[in-house]
């Protein structure tokens, strides 16, 4: 919750609350990245995937039936089975996200 952190750092306190944020591109295939990174980075992003559908399960229980998570879940392991093989083959595809890091300072008096 990007409105949460500011207000946390006001109601414990600090003043003169400053939000910067500062957005990190990320490319699985960057050159920079080893073997072993981009399959982790590809890995970290399937779970991120599965922790998204628990997360909006909690909040609607009813928003899928049980036949219907199992093939979710099973698309997804499709997707990034996919893209794991693109990388031991060697192929880039540069698909890419942006991650925004959020940073929140502020004074103590």
């Amino acid at each position: 919750d990007p409105v949460g952190l500011p207000k946390l750092f006001e109601e414990t306190g600090f003043k003169n609350v400053q939000v910067d944020a500062i957005a990190v591109p990320i490319a699985i295939d960057d050159s920079r990245n080893c073997y072993d990174e981009k399959l982790a980075m590809v890995e970290a992003e399937r779970q991120q995937m599965f922790e998204v559908i628990e997360m909006g399960l909690r909040i609607n229980n009813n928003g899928l039936t049980d036949k219907e998570l199992i093939e979710l879940r099973q698309l997804i392991d499709i997707r990034f089975d996919k893209r794991i093989s693109f990388i031991k083959e060697g192929i880039s595809i540069w698909d890419y996200s942006i991650l925004l890091m959020q940073i929140v300072s502020g004074m103590v008096e």
